[in-house]
């Protein structure tokens, strides 16, 4: 299941009428279902007045028997995956696309700076994941979602 919305919203600021702010955001969704799991894969662009664009990524995750949600961990046991592993193949994956941005930066290039040693990424503070269709594990950091960029990381993990 697929979708997409496009929407231009013009905010027009009462205290000056000198100021126009438009936001610009578009809106795209996947689900995929596997093993009676549910994801939900939500990303918005954003854009709003003289900001920098962000991009903001959410999933959600249930199980359909129970009707409960699903966290990561849980996902982790479920395919016999050890969560020192996990983190492992997280911290392997962050690390070779911070070591990428800095190279970029080095050029002169504006790049977002991943912070390896947070803890966002231990599987129990992983908050964006999926099952895709074919039972694959992703975990998502979209840094555009507490900051002014379209940075994101995607990780699949074994």
């Amino acid at each position: 299941m697929d979708g997409q919305g496009n929407v231009q919203v013009n905010n027009v600021n009462t205290n000056s009428t000198s100021t126009i702010n438009v936001t610009i955001y578009n809106v795209d969704y996947t689900a995929c279902v596997n093993k009676n799991i549910l994801s939900v894969i939500i990303r918005a662009t954003l854009k709003e007045g003289n900001s920098s664009q962000r991009v903001i990524i959410q999933t959600y995750n249930y199980n359909l028997s129970s009707g409960q949600e699903v966290e990561f961990v849980d996902l982790l046991q479920s395919k016999n995956i050890q969560v020192d592993s996990a983190e492992a193949q997280i911290q392997a994956a962050i690390e070779e696309q911070s070591k990428y941005a800095e190279s970029l930066g080095d050029t002169g290039n504006s790049v977002y700076k991943r912070d390896t040693s947070d803890r966002m990424y231990t599987a129990s503070r992983t908050e964006n994941f999926f099952l895709d269709d074919e039972e694959n594990l992703y975990a998502i950091y979209a840094y555009g979602n507490d900051n002014e960029t379209t940075e994101f990381d995607i990780v699949e993990i074994k």
